[in-house]
């Protein structure tokens, strides 16, 4: 995209790096949060799932572990407990049967002897008695 800068120049500018320039503009946009802006954009490239883009960026940004980030996310999600979340997560993944899942986990933790641990569990519980 460009922009032509009204009553000054006749000659269309590029748009930078961070902004988007709709046809026709008189002056770039900053890229919005969720979106990217590469350079020459008409408009911000939404962010894709496991990915998040905060506002003016010129590129995506990986998910980091422990975290997600669904479709034009703006900053990582923590990653809830019972859950695990890998990097470039787009969505957090169900804790195993046998492990436990911590907020913030990028995976699953083997539980261990004397307890047990539902599917999605986010701690460790006791076996009872005389089992």
């Amino acid at each position: 995209g460009y922009y032509c800068i009204l009553g000054k120049s006749a000659v269309p500018v590029f748009c930078p790096e961070r902004t988007y320039c709709p046809i026709n503009s008189s002056q770039p946009l900053d890229c919005l949060a969720g979106g990217y802006c590469a350079g020459a954009n008409e408009q911000p490239i939404p962010c894709g799932g496991g990915y998040y883009c905060p506002a003016r960026s010129r590129s995506p940004t990986d998910c980091p572990a422990g975290n997600f980030c669904p479709p034009q996310s703006s900053e990582p999600q923590a990653c809830p407990e019972g859950r695990f979340c890998e990097f470039r997560a787009s969505a957090p993944r169900n804790c195993s049967a046998g492990q436990f899942c911590v907020a913030n986990s990028s995976s699953g933790v083997v539980c261990g002897v004397g307890s047990y641990c539902p599917l999605n569990s986010a701690a460790p519980l006791p076996c009872p008695a005389g089992q």
